[in-house]
């Protein structure tokens, strides 16, 4: 369990205010490192990728540093709600839902193992698409880059 953050830390984001300020007050999550995945992700994507939320709760701290990125909630939740944990197969149809209209996906996930705690999310696409090896890491976060991905490859 994270300890939670002093006062001047230097891992506290001293203006982070509603659901960011309580995660980052907790010790839970880094504002930078949010900060600097959504950027990547930003800067490196292409028109044909899309951003992929898995614990979909991340959206209030996703939303709050990159609004003008669109991303996908998997499952769609704003609020963890742990009776919303994937199977296989749910998993498939929000993928295929999501992926529609895209070859490239960056896969950020947080407490990821809570809703979806036997990543059935990265292993469709690893099955659908190739892995783009990131070469930055980031605390609490799990970011992955896809390409080559085909939706309707995502099984059931």
């Amino acid at each position: 369990m994270p300890e939670p953050l002093a006062t001047h830390a230097p891992r506290r984001a001293r203006t982070a205010t509603g659901l960011l300020g309580a995660f980052n007050d907790a010790g839970v999550l880094v504002a930078a490192d949010v900060h600097v995945a959504q950027r990547l992700a930003a800067l490196t994507g292409e028109a044909d990728e899309t951003v992929l939320l898995v614990s979909g709760h991340a959206w209030p701290v996703w939303e709050y540093y990159a609004p003008d990125l669109p991303a996908a909630r998997i499952p769609p939740l704003e609020i963890l709600d742990v009776n919303a944990v994937l199977d296989y197969g749910r998993s498939a149809e929000l993928l295929r839902e999501a992926l529609t209209g895209y070859t490239g996906a960056w896969y950020v996930g947080w407490q990821d193992e809570v809703l979806d705690p036997m990543a059935t999310v990265p292993l469709h696409l690893k099955g659908s698409g190739e892995v783009v090896p990131v070469a930055q890491e980031f605390w609490q976060l799990d970011v992955q880059h896809f390409t080559g991905i085909d939706a309707a490859a995502s099984q059931s």
